[in-house]
């Protein structure tokens, strides 16, 4: 595997990693409300599952802009200087 492939295989491991360990805790939100309902505020709720939620798909577009960029091969023209 080439420099460029293993850069890449790292940029998807990370980005997976990250997904799941989000995906996990709004799981576990989502989980500790259906056993306790009481405890949970619609507005905060909403919060503990659409930030993950949200910071999953900024995970996504970073790791778009990662696979351009090595593509591109940027960070190869950088390492000339």
């Amino acid at each position: 595997m080439d420099n460029r492939g293993k850069k890449k295989m790292g940029a998807w491991l990370s980005a997976i990693v990250a997904a799941v360990l989000l995906g996990g805790y709004g799981l576990f939100v989502l989980v500790a409300m259906a056993l306790e309902p009481d405890l949970f505020l619609v507005l905060p709720l909403l919060l503990w599952v659409l930030v993950p939620l949200l910071a999953v798909v900024a995970v996504f577009a970073a790791l778009w802009l990662r696979l351009r960029e090595i593509d591109g091969g940027e960070e190869d023209e950088a390492s000339k200087y």
